[in-house]
């Protein structure tokens, strides 16, 4: 079976686009968590070396095993195999011989990247169980996508991106004679939504509410990072947007230093011109702001020349790398049949 999969691992949630036999398929969520070294029930079983792993909502599930998030060592790569198998075992699910073809985002784009992917997708060469299932994954194209500018590189009315996810905030910036380059901030890699969820876990109010509402303890921070990347606003008579709201001052500020860093590149890339900032506000953490601050949040956007993506925005890094790659081939390379088995 042919399968174009395109997933953006996030250090929260896996977004996962998948093309099957030529026909799209609705885009889903997987939590990026996993668990290893540990005899799990209904695992996903590497045939190469027998290593057992659960991902997504069975490895939050459970506190058995080594727990790992691309967060924990700034690497996304590190057990991608385990992710595809499991966007596989819902993609495909009678199982079998899988012809893929796969594009994967990641916050910086090096030379050798591709390389590094075909290495830890081999671990899937022999095949793979799930649930009583087989697969075998022949691995034939690769590609890899910044994130944050890939949003720009097809998208003509933005000048500017800011993406807001778990544990990350990424720029870019179209520039008149360069073209679209990523922005470095500061504070890009000092957290995203994660400082967020780890205030609210702290929240004395909060916590008293998950008390009276009969629960034994709080949710983990895996639990409540599922839930609200799931649009789950209320559990029990519990409103997460209510405990939110007051620990989203920080993620405003952060957002709002990148805009106006994006604005003053901008301006110094064009300074005998009148340049009019229009800056897409993407990733995960536009659908928290949109779910927490409603009303409030046009106006916050209009001031700081920040424009919500009306059709998923925490989809558009997946849906850009299917356009991109339909649009330009040969950013994909191929993967000969000795790579795809070595590991």
């Amino acid at each position: 079976m042919k399968v174009e999969l395109f997933l953006d691992r996030g250090n929260g949630s896996s977004k996962v686009l998948s093309i099957v036999e030529g026909v799209l398929q609705t885009p889903f969520k997987i939590p990026s968590v996993t668990r290893t070294n540990h005899p799990f029930d209904n695992s996903i079983t590497l045939l190469k070396d027998g290593k057992q792993f659960l991902c997504g909502s069975p490895a939050i599930e459970t506190f058995a095993g080594i727990r790992y998030t691309p967060l924990d060592k700034n690497d996304k790569i590190r057990e991608l195999s385990v992710v595809v198998a499991a966007a596989l075992s819902q993609v495909v699910p009678d199982g079998g011989p899988v012809e893929l073809s796969l594009c994967v985002s990641s916050p910086i784009y090096y030379r050798g990247i591709e390389q590094e992917i075909i290495k830890e997708l081999s671990k899937l060469s022999s095949g793979f169980s799930c649930a009583e299932r087989q697969y075998v994954v022949l691995l034939e194209r690769v590609g890899a996508f910044q994130e944050g500018v890939i949003f720009l590189e097809l998208s003509a009315e933005f000048n500017g991106v800011v993406d807001l996810g778990q544990g990350t905030l990424l720029a870019g910036v179209r520039y008149p004679n360069r073209g679209v380059m990523p922005l470095s901030l500061s504070d890009g890699n000092l957290g995203g939504c994660n400082l967020i969820i780890t205030a609210l876990l702290s929240d004395t109010q909060f916590l008293k509410a998950v008390k009276a509402a009969g629960f034994p303890s709080a949710p983990s921070p895996d639990k409540l990072t599922s839930l609200l990347s799931e649009g789950r606003w209320t559990v029990k008579e519990i409103d997460f947007r209510k405990f939110l709201k007051p620990h989203m001052k920080l993620a405003k500020q952060r957002l709002e230093n990148a805009a106006q860093s994006i604005k003053a590149e901008l301006n110094n890339a064009s300074p005998y011109e009148k340049v009019i900032p229009r800056i897409a506000f993407i990733g995960g953490g536009s659908s928290l702001f949109q779910g927490v601050l409603a009303d409030l949040l046009d106006k916050w956007c209009q001031k700081h020349s920040l424009v919500m993506v009306a059709q998923s925005p925490d989809y558009q890094t997946v849906l850009h790398m299917k356009q991109l790659s339909q649009r330009y081939p040969e950013r994909l390379i191929s993967v000969p049949a000795a790579a795809a088995v070595t590991a």
